[in-house]
């Protein structure tokens, strides 16, 4: 299976997603959001694969009081670079950032909490 990296649309993203879906992906992301920290206990570990331009992390870094830590994963290293953009480094969210193939990339489950 071949996949591609979002690499060539990293910069438009975030247009292109408002031009197909209007606000539509921004209210699911905020109530994906709360959904997760309803669920979330201090000091766990997250999984996030394929993150994106990193709005749902910068959301959740936001909203999070408490400590945890995120890996991030994701094949492009241009939609990377925009996720680091948005982190606040005062965050209580520890992010690790991994350029890698979610398909071709083995996790170990007993890692992650979520």
């Amino acid at each position: 299976m071949v996949t591609k990296s979002y690499d060539h649309l990293a910069h438009l993203y975030q247009w292109l997603e408002y031009l197909a879906f209007g606000r539509l992906l921004h209210d699911v992301r905020e109530h994906a959001v709360d959904a997760v920290l309803s669920k979330v206990q201090p000091h766990q570990h997250i999984l996030i694969l394929g993150e994106g331009d990193g709005r749902f992390l910068e959301l959740f870094t936001h909203k999070c009081q408490f400590p945890c830590r995120v890996t991030c994963v994701d094949k492009s290293a241009q939609m990377l670079a925009k996720v680091q953009a948005r982190l606040q480094p005062t965050s209580l969210v520890d992010v690790n950032l991994v350029q890698a193939d979610a398909t071709q990339t083995s996790f170990d489950a007993s890692h992650y909490d979520v």
